[in-house]
């Protein structure tokens, strides 16, 4: 894989999971930043940003506003627990939401890894 010059960043509430998704995203190539708080993001260049969505209704709609404005045009990759099958790229639901995919949590690896590979190549 080609020198990814870009970030991932990940904001992931829960410190276990939010190891276990650098570890996986950083097999399939990206330098990673992860965070537990929307608050802390730094303005660096991104290539995808993995967002957990606690509750998508109320806080969910205040990470992906703060998210879209410091990474305008950066792929989107929603995590919930409230998400389903069937809610991928594209979908009324991740639209509705604000997100360029959306995947149920918690996820497979091998899920989450060609969610990422596709976001970041733009597919």
């Amino acid at each position: 894989m080609a020198e990814m010059l870009e970030w991932v960043i990940v904001v992931e509430f829960d410190p276990l999971v939010r190891s276990l998704l650098v570890e996986w995203l950083e097999e399939i190539g990206p330098r990673v930043l992860a965070f537990d708080a929307p608050q802390a993001l730094p303005a660096i260049g991104a290539c995808l940003v993995v967002v957990d969505l606690l509750n998508v209704r109320e806080q969910g709609a205040d990470i992906i506003r703060r998210v879209r404005m410091l990474y305008p045009g950066v792929p989107l990759l929603g995590l919930s627990t409230q998400a389903r099958d069937g809610m991928g790229a594209g979908s009324a639901t991740a639209r509705n939401l604000g997100v360029d995919m959306l995947l149920p949590k918690p996820c497979e690896r091998r899920r989450l890894q060609q969610a990422a590979r596709a976001l970041i190549a733009g597919i």
